[in-house]
């Protein structure tokens, strides 16, 4: 492929070899394929198979590669570019029409995949599970009743996030007496190690 490839995080990329046309071989060629991410410790890019070899009098078919992605679960951004792999194929030969031909190399931008966001659950009163991950939840209490929720992160965060309810009440001056909602605790944390977790509040 020509010009910098791209795909999103766990995705692959497919693409063939082939020798150029009309410069046949008069010993094997062997080209080794290797693939670099640009963030060794956190990403990894894998390429498959590591070596392909054209014989001579065989080489019109071209050969499929397989480019792997590996991904996370941290939003770094909409439209951002996560990591790069570097596909480096080497040639190696006897033949003099490729024994001195350099190596060639393809670019591949892996682009983030998350989408940061907050979820509720519903609580399951029949045996406290966790049910529904909805944006919205509606309850009625009556007074003096409590109800609960959980909140729990879709994405791993880079730095802790703090969640702290807003409660408003609705059409507060046609109410004489209005009731008084508490929630406990007054706010929820997460963080790199609790993200996945589920956290509730109580009313």
């Amino acid at each position: 492929p020509t010009g910098i490839q791209n795909v999103k995080e766990t995705e692959s990329l497919d693409y063939s070899i082939r020798l150029s046309e009309g410069m046949d071989p008069s010993s094997q060629v062997n080209i080794t394929i290797s693939a670099v991410s640009s963030k060794p410790n956190f990403f990894d890019c894998i390429v498959k198979p590591l070596m392909i070899t054209f014989i001579p009098n065989a080489t019109a078919n071209a050969i499929p590669i397989k480019l792997e992605t590996t991904g996370n679960v941290i939003d770094e951004g909409t439209n951002e570019i996560a990591y790069r792999c570097t596909v480096s194929h080497a040639i190696a030969s006897e033949d003099p029409q490729y024994k001195s031909s350099p190596s060639r190399t393809m670019t591949v931008d892996v682009y983030n995949n998350d989408n940061a966001d907050v979820k509720l659950w519903s609580i399951d009163s029949a045996d406290d599970s966790y049910g529904y991950a909805v944006k919205f939840l509606s309850f009625y209490n009556l007074e003096g009743g409590s109800f609960q929720y959980g909140i729990r992160l879709d994405t791993e965060p880079m730095h802790p996030v703090r969640v702290v309810p807003n409660i408003t009440l609705t059409n507060k001056v046609n109410i004489r007496a209005p009731p008084i909602l508490v929630g406990e605790p007054k706010y929820l944390v997460f963080g790199p190690s609790n993200w996945s977790i589920h956290q509730r509040i109580v009313y």
